[in-house]
């Protein structure tokens, strides 16, 4: 499963990733064990966030299962490119 993701910061300033894939939100919940150090928050028809709860934690969770973390301008073309399959 190719997973892509983008960095990002919450409102008290820590780390954070939001990832898609062509198989759906569903599916990488489903496919990436976040362990103690990352909290999963998702929603109904929304892209999934990993957020810190521990430094170096969202490194360890992107090397693990390799994903592909992009650009603000190549996420953007990406989810373009997967459409509606990444909301399910």
């Amino acid at each position: 499963m190719t997973i892509y993701g983008l960095l990002g910061v919450t409102h008290g300033w820590g780390r954070l990733v939001t990832v898609m894939s062509a198989h759906g939100a569903a599916a990488v919940r489903a496919h990436i064990d976040a362990g103690g150090d990352v909290a999963v928050v998702a929603g109904e028809g929304g892209l999934t966030q990993y957020h810190a709860r521990r430094a170096g934690a969202l490194d360890r969770l992107i090397a693990r299962y390799g994903i592909i973390v992009l650009s603000n301008d190549a996420w953007e073309a990406k989810k373009a490119e997967l459409g509606d399959a990444i909301r399910r």
